[in-house]
């Protein structure tokens, strides 16, 4: 499990070894990726929404959140969503299981293997 905070594509060309386009679809696990909606930085459609979609992550297992603000997430908004997140995944604290599949990497590759 991931989360992304305030992240996005770069704006220039990076080397293939480190570029997301190469290793962003090998991502299977689940994702929270949160980001403020007035970003110059890392701008909504530019390098964020591809950055989001190249995710090798299932939808289901997946989640992009604008929060209303520039570059930064607002602190009540992170812990928020960031908590949730975990709840969903490891299950809330005092109960026993969270009822949620996660995708298991060997099995969940996009080329299959």
């Amino acid at each position: 499990m991931g989360v992304v905070l305030v992240g996005g594509l770069l704006r220039q060309r990076p080397l293939p070894e480190i570029d997301p386009f190469n290793f962003l679809p090998r991502v299977t696990q689940p994702v929270l990726m949160l980001n403020g909606r007035y970003d110059q930085n890392y701008v909504v459609d530019l390098q964020q929404k591809p950055f989001y979609r190249l995710l090798g992550t299932p939808l289901e297992h997946k989640e992009h959140y604008l929060d209303e603000t520039s570059h930064f997430v607002s602190r009540s908004v992170f812990t928020s969503k960031f908590v949730g997140w975990l709840d969903r995944y490891f299950g809330v604290p005092g109960r026993e299981s969270t009822g949620v599949d996660t995708p298991n990497p060997a099995t969940s590759h996009p080329s299959g293997g």
